[in-house]
């Protein structure tokens, strides 16, 4: 991933490259959502071979971007762990998630048992 800044002038906006093949617009889009209220984000497309994050602080008073940005791309690949193990454990998820809908023939012997 790389990192530089806009331009010389404004010191506090710095453009991210990510790459696709590491991390899915997917996982950038929810970490720029989650970050809507501490920057400016816009994020562009080149082609398949990176994705441009321009990133821009909201707070006029902060002194350095670093950490910002860091908190970010930690965020970004948070996100994308989300998303992969997710995908990882979907079939599972389904299962559990069809077992609980599933109607129940003893549903009546069970409410019984429940009330006190």
């Amino acid at each position: 991933m790389k990192k530089k800044l806009l331009n010389d002038s404004d010191k506090m906006a710095q453009i991210l490259e990510f790459d696709p093949g590491i991390y899915s617009i997917k996982a950038i889009k929810n970490a720029t959502y989650d970050y809507t209220d501490k920057a400016w984000i816009k994020i562009k497309s080149k082609s398949n071979e990176k994705i441009l994050v321009y990133i821009r602080p909201k707070l006029h008073d902060l002194k350095d971007i670093n950490p910002l940005i860091m908190d970010f791309e930690n965020h970004v690949l948070d996100h994308q762990i989300r998303l992969e193990v997710s995908n990882d454990f979907k079939v599972v998820r389904e299962m559990i998630v069809a077992q609980a809908f599933e109607p129940c023939d003893n549903l009546k012997e069970i409410i019984d048992a429940v009330k006190p």
